[in-house]
Formats: C-alpha cells, sequence, structure tokens
C-alpha cells in the first residue's frame, strides 16, 4: 500500500468517527472531551474559542459596535439589489445580468470594508457568523448572498450560527456539533494546492502519531 492510499484511508476513516459523533451529539448522547480531542485533533480548540466567544457574544449583544451597524446596512443594499436581480431573472428581463453584477460590486464594497475594519479591531470577529477571509482555501465565505458574512444576531435565513432568526444564544453542545460539521467540511473538501496537500498530510501524520501514543 502507498503511503498516499494509507494517508486516504486514514482520512476517511477519521471523517467517519467525527459523523458519529455527530450524530451522538445531536442524539444528546454522551461525548467525552478525550473521545473529541482524539478525533478533531487541530479543530479541538475550536470549541473553546467558539465557546469564550459566544460567552462574549452573551454579554455584550446589546453593545453592537458602530461598525459593524456600518456593515449590515452596506450589505442590507447589496441584499436588496441582489433581489431585484433575482426578481428580474425571474421575468427574463435583459437588465437581469447587469443588476446581478450591480449587487456583487456592492457585496464586494461591504467585504472590504468589513475586513479593512477585522483588520484593525479584531475582536469584531466575535460578532460574525464566519471568516472574513474569502480566499479559495476558506469553507463558507464568497462575494455573494449565500456566502457573505452575516452578524451573528441577523435574522438573514444565511446566517449560520445557532442564533439566526430567534436570535438564541448557543450551547455548549451546539457549539461541539458545529465545531464537528467545520472538521468534517474542510477534511472532505480537496486542498487547492500540492502545498495545501502535503500541509493536511502532516497534520494527520501528526494526529495518528498522537492516536498510537495513547
Amino acid at each position: 500500500m502507498s503511503q498516499n492510499s494509507y494517508v486516504s484511508d486514514e482520512l476517511n476513516k477519521r471523517i467517519k468517527k467525527l459523523q458519529g459523533l455527530r450524530t451522538k451529539l445531536q442524539a444528546e448522547q454522551a461525548v467525552g472531551n478525550r473521545e473529541l480531542r482524539r478525533w478533531l485533533g487541530e479543530y479541538f480548540e475550536r470549541i473553546a474559542q467558539q465557546w469564550d466567544e459566544e460567552l462574549a457574544m452573551r454579554l455584550n449583544r446589546k453593545d453592537k459596535p458602530t461598525t459593524i451597524k456600518r456593515y449590515e446596512a452596506l450589505l442590507k443594499q447589496a441584499d436588496f439589489q441582489y433581489g431585484k436581480a433575482n426578481s428580474a431573472v425571474a421575468r427574463g428581463s435583459r437588465s437581469a445580468a447587469a443588476m446581478m453584477a450591480r449587487s456583487t460590486v456592492l457585496y464586494e464594497r461591504a467585504l472590504e470594508y468589513l475586513q479593512e475594519q477585522v483588520g484593525m479591531d479584531s475582536a469584531l470577529e466575535l460578532w460574525l457568523d464566519r471568516s472574513t477571509d474569502n480566499s479559495p482555501h476558506t469553507v463558507g465565505t464568497s462575494i455573494d448572498f449565500h456566502g457573505m458574512p452575516r452578524v451573528r444576531t441577523s435574522r438573514s435565513t444565511c446566517n449560520t450560527s445557532a442564533a439566526s432568526v430567534t436570535g438564541s444564544t448557543r450551547t455548549k453542545r451546539e457549539i461541539k456539533i458545529a465545531v464537528v460539521e467545520q472538521a468534517i467540511a474542510e477534511l472532505s473538501t480537496p486542498p487547492a494546492s500540492a502545498q495545501q496537500q502535503q500541509l493536511a498530510a502532516d497534520r494527520l501524520k501528526q494526529l495518528l502519531r498522537s492516536v498510537k501514543s495513547q
């Protein structure tokens, strides 16, 4: 068996294990931190990070920064234009393509503003449901209606945080489920370059060594 096929088999095994853990968590069955750490590997620390973010959000939910309010206003303009473009597409209007292009420009403007502000104050990321990085290797972020970062308290159907629609808070179990799902999604996505493939392989080897040492 070649080294590449071995890594592939172990990666598939890891993904299946994580899928099983997700099922158990969703069924409210007990899943220990030791088992989560074993199969999440480098993703395990995200649980503590996102729990800290959740606690911060509970304390500051009523103190939304002006910067975030400004981003929401820019995003609202883009969403409105996208809605008009979608209607034009449904009607078969000749102006649909130009209207859709206009919505893309507005989304770009909103994301550029957000990226600039987050670059100056990383704490603003606590308010967002996903990364502001829209590079090819980032899962879930893109310059369009479905891929734009949403504010965690937003009622948008595109809000991927547990606070969507109802504005409810997230439990520790919900955060664990979210992190496991993130790991499954990222591990299932083919790396965009040979360098990323090597990085993924190195991370997997490191995880395997830690598993064998237990």
